[in-house]
């Protein structure tokens, strides 16, 4: 297979790093998730380190990245082969959002953060935010590239590259 890069993009509970992960494995790529960039554990990197990170990723030739699509990384929208916008419905994350909490809280999931109730409270304020401001950002997204693929939760399971 040629040079392949690829731009996962969603909100909160969308399944970006499942999706980006199967990806990876399905086709031999790198995958790199743009929390850990932004996060190392509960640590803020500087945007001097961030950038650093960001830009090491980019060199490589091929990758899978996922993010909610912050505006620091918009080099990698621009770089990228394909943006796939994980465009799933608002009940679809809401469930997904609340029952991450209680598997988290259960210990039965991993959790890169403290599963408490204002966490949960935050990523359903997170995710209401994105899916308000849903069609622009997409607008927004076919933008960067022409190769701008959009799947809701029905479409995941079959999408090849």
């Amino acid at each position: 297979m040629k040079m392949t890069k690829i731009y996962i993009v969603g909100t909160v509970g969308s399944g970006k790093s499942t999706f980006a992960h199967h990806l990876s494995m399905k086709y031999s790529i790198p995958h790199f998730e743009l929390d850990n960039v932004v996060y190392d554990g509960s640590r803020k990197r500087t945007e001097v380190e961030r950038d650093q990170l960001f830009n090491e990723i980019l060199i490589q030739k091929d990758w899978v990245i996922e993010d909610v699509g912050r505006s620091c990384f918009q080099a990698g929208l621009k770089q990228a082969d394909k943006v796939i916008y994980l465009n799933i419905s608002p009940r679809i994350l809401k469930r997904r959002i609340v029952k991450r909490y209680l598997l988290q809280k259960c210990g039965l999931e991993k959790a890169n953060y403290a599963p408490t109730l204002v966490m949960l409270n935050q990523m359903l304020e997170w995710c209401q935010k994105d899916i308000d401001k849903r069609e622009l950002f997409i607008e927004q997204l076919k933008s960067h590239s022409n190769q701008f693929i959009s799947l809701n939760e029905h479409e995941l399971r079959d999408f090849t590259l």
